[in-house]
């Protein structure tokens, strides 16, 4: 778990939620560590637009 999320530094900030490999956000990192290492999904995947952010 550590050799992967040492292989994440230096990675930019995912400003837009994309999902990709060349930057990352911290739940993104979170929710894959847990994945990867432990088999659980922390929630549902769901993009950006499926949130209501008119609040």
């Amino acid at each position: 778990m550590k050799e992967y999320g040492n292989s994440l530094l230096g990675k930019h900030y995912d400003l837009y939620f994309e999902w990709l490999e060349n930057r990352i956000y911290c739940t993104e990192l979170v929710w894959k560590l847990s994945e990867k290492f432990t088999g659980i999904r922390i929630g549902e995947l769901k993009t950006l637009k499926e949130f209501d952010l008119s609040s």
